[in-house]
């Protein structure tokens, strides 16, 4: 999957909802479904970017989604926390976030609502105690800033070399 979005993004697009449930997995290849938001340089973002699965959405992404400023854009370093976030997600199937510190039950919340609470309040990443390497990985992309993320591909990369 991030050799995927990594050519996705060599070649200038982006998806613009990344999760694992957005992927087809087949002999050789993945494929990127759920392609409504994608924008590249010659196809304009969607102005009705209504904001992807809030517990995958880097903050700076949240930010754009709760402002006027339309369209919203989704770019490469966004997709590699979602990248990141929906890995973890697959890998345990529990969100990066640990709303409990926060004390909160975020299946409570409208997307919108949950994007409001974490503008004001980001909860600590949880732990990955069966996997500390691939925590150790994950941990790298969810707590950068966006400009010091890795690409995608070099997070395929890590993933790679990463023992199992």
């Amino acid at each position: 999957m991030c050799a995927a979005v990594g050519a996705l993004h060599a070649a200038g697009w982006v998806h613009g909802d990344l999760q694992p449930h957005h992927t087809v997995h087949t002999t050789g290849a993945v494929r990127l479904i759920g392609c409504t938001w994608t924008s590249s340089p010659t196809l304009a973002p969607p102005h009705t970017y209504l904001g992807g699965l809030v517990h995958l959405m880097s903050p700076e992404l949240m930010s754009r989604a709760e402002s006027s400023v339309r369209p919203v854009v989704t770019d490469p370093p966004a997709e590699v926390y979602a990248l990141a976030a929906g890995l973890w997600w697959a890998a345990t199937g529990t969100w990066p976030l640990d709303y409990a510190q926060l004390g909160i039950d975020p299946g409570k919340f409208t997307a919108k609502v949950l994007r409001q609470v974490l503008a004001q309040r980001w909860p600590p990443l949880g732990h990955i105690p069966q996997w500390p390497q691939l925590e150790e990985v994950l941990r790298h992309v969810l707590t950068r800033r966006p400009q010091d993320r890795p690409t995608a591909l070099h997070l395929a990369e890590w993933l790679r070399s990463m023992p199992l």
